[in-house]
């Protein structure tokens, strides 16, 4: 990954406060295990 990418993913996943973070991640996790499904 470009690192000028991965840097302003940071920075955006930090200025989200923590009940956002949760639906963000609960979401990658469900999408994680819905492509598991279908490999």
């Amino acid at each position: 990954m470009d690192t000028r990418i991965g840097r302003s993913l940071s920075q955006y996943y930090s200025s989200l406060d923590n009940c956002n973070k949760r639906v963000i991640v609960a979401n990658v996790w469900y999408a994680l295990a819905f492509s598991l499904q279908y490999l």
